[in-house]
């Protein structure tokens, strides 16, 4: 559906993406092309065939003309390898957990989105981001409560 351009709606399943993605989360994801994808969103991505994961964009890499997505679960160790942009196929836009819902395009969790990807790659120690995202989180207490 998501290659004809339509978005779809499914429940999340794993626990890669924890504590933003919940097993059992509802996720809406919309059609994107690889270029359009910005460090730190969430993205669904065909890693190997018949494996499909909604993880983090660490990273876009231009090799000539070939357009490389690196992504990782926020709770995995390592990257999923660099995706070909036919491997993505669109980008988590809403999440919803009971009655709660996450915009995902909103300006905090764009920001928060970019600071993890930022942590995953190792660009920053984990301990400074840890104070920033933590006060973050403090001032947004819809986030917080939906991530409690």
């Amino acid at each position: 559906m998501l290659r004809l351009g339509v978005a779809v709606r499914f429940a999340a399943r794993g626990m890669s993406m924890q504590p933003l993605l919940q097993d059992g989360d509802l996720l809406t994801v919309q059609p994107v092309a690889a270029q359009r994808l910005w460090v730190g969103d969430v993205a669904l991505c065909m890693v190997e065939p018949g494996r499909v994961v909604a993880h983090r964009v660490l990273r876009k890499v231009r090799l000539g003309d070939d357009l490389r997505i690196v992504v990782q679960g926020d709770r995995a160790p390592q990257p999923d390898g660099a995706l070909s942009a036919e491997q993505i196929l669109g980008r988590v836009v809403l999440v919803e957990r009971g009655e709660r819902r996450l915009r995902m395009n909103a300006v905090p969790l764009r920001v928060l989105g970019w600071m993890a990807a930022l942590r995953s790659r190792g660009d920053v120690p984990a301990g400074a981001l840890g104070g920033l995202t933590a006060r973050w989180l403090r001032r947004m207490p819809g986030l917080r409560r939906y991530l409690a």
